[in-house]
């Protein structure tokens, strides 16, 4: 949950229309007339925004866009995220399909993530989206329609998914007790696909509000994600994903401060290319880059704290205590905090609390993460060997190299090429 206050506001974002039914010799439609193409209809959204906001190469390019253009870009979307006519969209495949189309369009430049309760194996909420958001990332949230299964679990009504559906946000409000949001403290702002038009025609671009309530009957559907009355009846409508566009960011170091680079800039969200911070003390000696939050963990010479930066407050705090730490990298669905101690492995799940320790006998110079193989790779120069080790930090490889691959140099500064 962030302790902080947030407003955001994104003005001028598309709100495509699913819905596109045929109506031959003049208009085309959508595969089912479009009723499954909520994800790509999202997408497309923030598509087109990226287009009107520095990169037209962008299809569908900038607009003012046309009927048949914006159909004929679904259908590519669609084909691209592998969107079925009846069955809809899955998060994987759509994400991989975002990401084609961005490298294709403007290669580098952006990189598209999805997270899930069930690829991550927690529960997302508001709270991470728009902390997202805030940092200029462009946030598709995903709702799934969670219906009582007539079941119970002690006194706990049995909820299971039956669907979902996916939309832009454009505004959210966080932990500010002056905005109309009665029962609760949380309100966004959607693009949704699937509301307006007539089937073969635009509707005017607008704005839904809703509060994201909490779920205190029902804590195992998690909180901070219950869109209020979007869904009727029984069903609940609760966040369980969001897709995310990145612009192509990067954290470096120098001596005592910690530099966030954004080399890539979206028109009109007014972000600076170099942002420093102060780091806890003494010279940073490793960063590693939170896949989906905003709180980047550090280590500094000489201290046994893993601290972590908060580039939305700008401050430092303690996420976790070990022996010497020397290398961190996230790695695997889980967010799992990998860190290298003088004399053995620690991993830490995504709220720094330690989950799993092994000494090594031969300490390791540095590691990385082989996502291929889902791997924590360890880099060991006496023994001149990769060392490769499971989530559970058991040892599954070694792989011996050539003496021409290991460098004098201080090997910190070596990355494992795998």
């Amino acid at each position: 949950m962030l302790d902080v206050s947030i407003a955001y506001e994104m003005a001028n974002v598309p709100d495509f229309d699913q819905v596109r039914e045929e109506a031959l010799p003049f208009i085309a439609g959508l595969p089912n007339n479009g009723r499954m193409y909520c994800a790509p209809t999202a997408a497309l959204n923030w598509m087109g925004y990226i287009a009107n906001h520095g990169y037209p190469g962008v299809a569908p390019g900038s607009g003012p866009w046309t009927y048949e253009t914006i159909t004929a870009a679904l259908a590519d979307m669609g084909a691209a995220m592998g969107t079925h006519p009846t069955d809809g969209t899955y998060g994987d495949p759509g994400r991989a399909g975002m990401q084609a189309w961005l490298d294709t369009h403007s290669p580098g430049n952006f990189v598209v993530s999805y997270y899930s309760l069930y690829t991550n194996d927690f529960w997302p909420s508001i709270d991470n989206m728009a902390g997202q958001a805030v940092l200029g990332n462009l946030i598709n949230p995903v709702v799934g329609w969670y219906k009582p299964s007539g079941f119970k679990a002690g006194n706990a009504d049995l909820y299971l998914r039956d669907g979902g559906h996916v939309f832009t946000l454009v505004e959210a409000k966080l932990n500010i007790p002056d905005f109309n949001a009665p029962g609760g403290s949380r309100l966004i702002g959607i693009r949704d696909p699937g509301t307006g038009g007539f089937g073969t025609t635009q509707s005017p671009f607008m704005t839904e509000s809703y509060v994201v309530g909490d779920n205190p009957t029902t804590p195992y559907l998690g909180q901070h994600n219950t869109v209020v009355g979007l869904a009727g009846g029984t069903t609940k409508a609760i966040l369980d994903g969001f897709f995310s566009i990145r612009p192509l960011f990067g954290l470096t170091a120098d001596s005592n401060f910690i530099h966030l680079h954004k080399p890539v800039q979206i028109q009109g969200l007014a972000e600076d290319m170099t942002t420093s911070y102060s780091s806890a003390g003494g010279k940073v000696i490793a960063i590693a880059i939170h896949p989906e939050r905003g709180q980047h963990p550090y280590l500094v010479e000489n201290s046994d704290v893993v601290w972590q930066l908060d580039v939305l407050t700008g401050r430092s705090s303690p996420l976790a205590t070990l022996n010497g730490p020397r290398g961190l990298v996230f790695a695997g669905p889980k967010e799992d905090l990998f860190v290298l101690e003088k004399d053995g492995l620690a991993r830490l799940n995504r709220d720094g609390r330690l989950e799993e320790r092994v000494r090594i006998p031969n300490p390791l110079d540095a590691v990385g993460y082989h996502k291929g193989m889902d791997r924590l790779v360890g880099l060991s120069s006496a023994m001149g060997e990769l060392q490769l080790f499971d989530r559970d930090l058991r040892l599954t490889r070694r792989v011996s190299l050539p003496a021409s691959l290991l460098d004098p140099r201080d090997p910190r500064e070596l990355v494992p090429a795998v």
